[in-house]
């Protein structure tokens, strides 16, 4: 490590996870040349288990990255309040964060992320992401089923009574994805109790009645209601953006993409620092059925870091922007987290006109084509019907990738 204040990261895992993790780190790696701190909290007791062996190697002659491990403890959780079985779920491993002997700010992100462009603004620039809340963090899509779908999650999920003392689902009011966050840990370790953090404070009257859906992220979503700041989706990008917008767009025969963005009526691609291979994809990039996904997940698990480095940063960029364009999934690189454009003042009505079967293909956003997000309604739900539900979107999404598959190392190289 130099001298330079090293950027300090956040990863929790299982031991198998840990491959995973050091996939990430190795991502993270490629767009990145600043001294960093890789924090990582996980289950294992053992401290000579393999797993932690392997990933020690794999980073120890790598000079500008430390990794530090910690084991948390269950009872931890159970001496905040909470039930000894939510305690040992793995999603609660970086909740303990606050515990550990950091300071300033800490970039949590999930393992089931893949780092696709340098963020060190980020940390140079912490305060101006913060505004003076505990954490920075980006959209869901949750607020979009609530207001778009006939079944919306905050009626069908089950959620503590403490979510429904708070306005979700009303304009104004995010609903966050935890996936990435840029946390501020001098806030975090303050509470109206001077003894507790703000974590370990609230657990016990939202933990009451034991698990509930998204867990961590619920929970994080009720603490950091009034005390987070909204970031662009960049930073916590959703990769079934890529593929679904993709069908859709074929599906309903929007083409000339490159002439209508050269006229201005779509917004330039927003080309994401972090991809989320969220469940709902539905796998992850590791076993995604989708070749190109695991393409990019095995182009850097197969190089170890001192293969990495030798290409620049500008290398990968531009390998991130061939694919995209390869496997034309450039028209969903959207900000999906825009509310004033995608949520706030919309009806289905709207929506549904704007891309009805006599609108013209870029007069408004891709986005509205999705109809897992914005239910189809009129002549366009009974064209849609037997033709675009999930397991034909699905297999649609295999063949393309499969029929256009050129290995990530070439179109690097294009």
């Amino acid at each position: 490590m130099t001298n330079l204040q090293p950027h300090k990261l956040l990863v929790s895992g299982t031991a198998n996870y840990f491959p995973h993790i050091a996939v990430l780190i190795k991502s993270y790696v490629a767009f990145h040349r600043h001294p960093t701190i890789f924090i990582i909290t996980h289950n294992i007791k053992d401290p000579n288990d393999v797993a932690i062996k392997e990933l020690k190697e794999e980073f120890a002659n790598y000079q500008n990255l430390e990794i530090q491990l910690h084991y948390i403890d269950p009872k931890l959780f159970v001496s905040w309040g909470v039930d000894e079985e939510t305690a040992k779920h793995p999603h609660m491993l970086r909740l303990a964060l606050p515990t550990l002997p950091y300071d300033g700010k800490v970039l949590y992100v999930d393992v089931d992320t893949l780092f696709t462009n340098n963020l060190d603004e980020l940390f140079t620039r912490a305060d101006d992401f913060l505004q003076g809340k505990s954490i920075a963090c980006c959209p869901d899509v949750q607020d979009i089923f609530d207001k778009f779908q006939r079944k919306s999650p905050y009626q069908t999920d089950i959620l503590p009574p403490k979510f429904y003392e708070l306005p979700f689902g009303t304009k104004g009011n995010v609903y966050f994805n935890s996936g990435v966050m840029l946390i501020d840990l001098e806030k975090i370790r303050q509470s109206p109790d001077v003894n507790k953090n703000l974590w370990q404070y609230y657990m016990p009257s939202i933990f009451e009645n034991g698990k509930f859906t998204n867990l961590d992220q619920t929970f994080l979503n009720i603490v950091h209601f009034y005390d987070k700041s909204l970031i662009s989706n960049k930073y916590n990008f959703f990769a079934f953006f890529l593929t679904q917008t993709r069908f859709f767009i074929d599906f309903d025969k929007w083409t000339n993409y490159e002439k209508a963005l050269a006229e201005g009526k779509v917004e330039p691609p927003l080309y994401p620092s972090i991809i989320h291979f969220l469940t709902i994809s539905p796998y992850k990039a590791w076993d995604s059925p989708l070749v190109d996904f695991q393409d990019l997940y095995n182009f850097y698990k197969n190089q170890t870091v001192s293969e990495i480095i030798t290409k620049n940063v500008e290398y990968y960029f531009k390998m991130m922007i061939n694919y995209y364009n390869h496997y034309r999934y450039t028209p969903g690189l959207i900000d999906f987290g825009n509310y004033d454009k995608f949520v706030n003042d919309l009806t289905i009505e709207k929506v549904s006109k704007s891309v009805g079967l006599f609108s013209k293909p870029w007069s408004v956003s891709p986005i509205f084509l999705l109809t897992f997000l914005y239910r189809a309604r009129g002549l366009r739900k009974f064209r849609h019907k037997g033709k675009a539900g999930y397991d034909i979107r699905m297999q649609s999404e295999i063949e393309h990738s499969k029929n256009n598959f050129i290995p990530i190392k070439d179109l690097a190289e294009k």
